[in-house]
């Protein structure tokens, strides 16, 4: 069985058999082809991973696990969000829509949300606003993860919920935040369709539903 040698001579490559030629072309076009194959298995690989990180919002935790694909999901959406080491507030969501700016707090529990993230977003609303901005309070919860979305019962405490309410804050579960992603995704072309989702939730001042 042949082995590749260690080393060969220099002058070895003027010594060529005759079909030795064609069989270099040929295994440069193989790998030109498996080098163009590989760019396009990264491309549908990292649109994979896309809908992988947004399908998190139906079951993820956290601020490694939850507020990537809501922020993503917002962007989809067509709000102008920043990550967060472009600003220097603790914002779980920010993101600036002409004259008004989007505060939002994301928190995913196990239970039901409860009110200490609206305490959070009332605080960061009530700085911002006192400094002169206009501002939009947005709470998104995500209860009780480790159900299946469809079997869960009311995400938000009574006190969140009457919180949010009293200032009219928006007030989005991950799961209606999913339906307005898909329902964006399954037309790509509908332009209209992305503006109308954006505008009702910038008008949204209680619970906001994909579909009503």
């Amino acid at each position: 069985q042949w082995t590749q040698p260690l080393s060969k001579p220099d002058w070895i490559k003027d010594y060529r058999l005759p079909e030795e030629n064609s069989l270099v072309e040929e295994i440069n076009k193989v790998d030109e082809k498996l080098n163009e194959a590989t760019r396009e298995k990264e491309i549908v690989q990292k649109k994979t991973n896309e809908m992988e990180l947004l399908k998190g919002l139906l079951y993820e935790s956290g601020k490694y696990g939850l507020e990537p694909p809501v922020r993503n999901a917002f962007r989809i959406i067509g709000f102008n969000v920043s990550e967060p080491e472009e600003y220097d507030k603790p914002y779980d969501l920010f993101a600036r829509e002409g004259e008004t700016l989007i505060i939002g707090e994301i928190e995913g529990s196990k239970s039901q949300v409860d009110v200490d993230k609206y305490r959070q977003l009332l605080d960061y609303v009530d700085e911002a606003t006192l400094k002169g901005n206009k501002c939009k309070g947005i709470l998104i919860g995500s209860g009780y993860v480790d159900i299946e979305p469809s079997k869960r019962k009311e995400q938000f405490t009574e006190h969140a919920i009457r919180g949010c309410d009293s200032h009219k804050y928006c007030r989005i579960t991950t799961i209606e935040l999913y339906n307005a992603v898909k329902a964006v995704l399954s037309e790509p072309q509908n332009q209209e369709l992305k503006k109308l989702i954006k505008e009702k939730i910038l008008k949204c001042e209680s619970e906001f539903k994909c579909k009503d």
